[in-house]
């Protein structure tokens, strides 16, 4: 979610599966800063702009992240990158009994009609850069209720939902394990 293309130097893919050590919000490469409410600014939350697209995120501890890189000799049409990797995520997910899906018209992780996950997509020349940031426990949620405004563009299933009625979370599942997360996705990916 935060990684950028030099995490490609000496390597042909990587796959990090992580946890944020602290409060901050990520905009995407295009997001506009009015997303972010008086809140944030007034408790000094860490601001950072990522390299790829996608909305704009709040992390903290009860994150969890999932950058995946890959370096491609031919290019492939953007949403044939969503689906794959987004595929990754759903299937290791599944393996824990939890019901995720993803689908062209949205390329959110998703559980029935609430979000889970927020995608974001970079690509340059031979390099594609792939990161989700999950929800895990529920009081993420309540936390981005309080640091970001509801976005100017959404998907249509969001049906202009605020953030508490629109987002879920792993907590839901007690099937969640970040660590067989982590070594399903490796395996997946590093195979």
């Amino acid at each position: 979610m935060i990684k950028d293309f030099s995490y490609f130097e000496q390597r042909e893919k990587f796959i990090d599966v992580w946890q944020p050590e602290e409060e901050m919000i990520v905009l995407g490469r295009f997001s506009d800063e009015a997303i972010i409410n008086e809140n944030a600014i007034k408790d000094g939350v860490k601001i950072f702009r990522r390299v790829g697209g996608g909305g704009t995120v709040f992390l903290d501890e009860t994150s969890v992240i999932v950058d995946i890189g890959i370096k491609e000799k031919q290019l492939k049409p953007v949403n044939t990158y969503f689906d794959f990797f987004n595929n990754l995520i759903v299937e290791a997910l599944k393996k824990q009994n939890i019901p995720a899906v993803s689908g062209h018209d949205f390329y959110d992780i998703k559980i029935d009609d609430r979000k889970i996950g927020g995608v974001s997509l970079a690509i340059r020349k031979d390099m594609v850069l792939y990161g989700v940031s999950l929800i895990q426990k529920n009081i993420l949620i309540s936390k981005i209720a309080d640091y970001l405004n509801h976005p100017s563009k959404e998907p249509k299933y969001r049906k202009k939902r605020n953030h508490s009625e629109f987002l879920s979370s792993l907590d839901n599942y007690t099937d969640f394990s970040i660590n067989k997360l982590k070594q399903d996705l490796y395996e997946s990916v590093l195979k």
